[in-house]
């Protein structure tokens, strides 16, 4: 069975499991670390914005990464998914080290990592579960505009 995937499709995908997961989640991650560490929380709407905006770029080039994974030997989608993930997470982390952006004194190192990766695993295992959701959707609106024969 051929696979109706492709790059638009995967970049979509990943974009929006971007936004929820490496965006949202993860500032909702972030919150409750500093609440914990009793930090102020500076919560605002450009920073909501921010977080969006992040996860969706980061997402979208996730979701290219994806389409490649899925175009080569490996078929596995959960597997593509985690390997997507996982090598998101290495590159978002080691281009925050090297930038200086890591901020990870509001927790301790451990369980800040450990919030990154369970956030990076959700983006890549839910990335295929969109995907397909998107592969169903346009294969049913292109039976619909094919003529039925009498």
């Amino acid at each position: 069975m051929k696979s109706h995937n492709s790059p638009l499709l995967s970049v979509i995908a990943g974009a929006i499991s971007g936004i929820l997961f490496l965006g949202i989640l993860g500032r909702l991650f972030t919150m409750i670390f500093e609440f914990t560490a009793r930090n102020n929380s500076n919560i605002s709407i450009s920073g909501i914005f921010e977080v969006i905006i992040i996860g969706l770029i980061v997402g979208a080039i996730g979701g290219f990464l994806y389409y490649i994974f899925s175009n080569s030997k490996q078929r596995i989608k959960t597997v593509n998914g985690l390997m997507t993930g996982f090598i998101m997470f290495l590159s978002t982390t080691i281009f925050m080290f090297l930038t200086g952006r890591a901020s990870l004194g509001i927790a301790p190192v451990y369980l800040m990592l450990a919030a990154a990766v369970i956030v990076f695993a959700l983006y890549g295992l839910f990335l295929p579960k969109f995907l397909s959701w998107f592969i169903k959707y346009r294969e049913s609106l292109e039976r619909k505009k094919v003529p039925q024969g009498r």
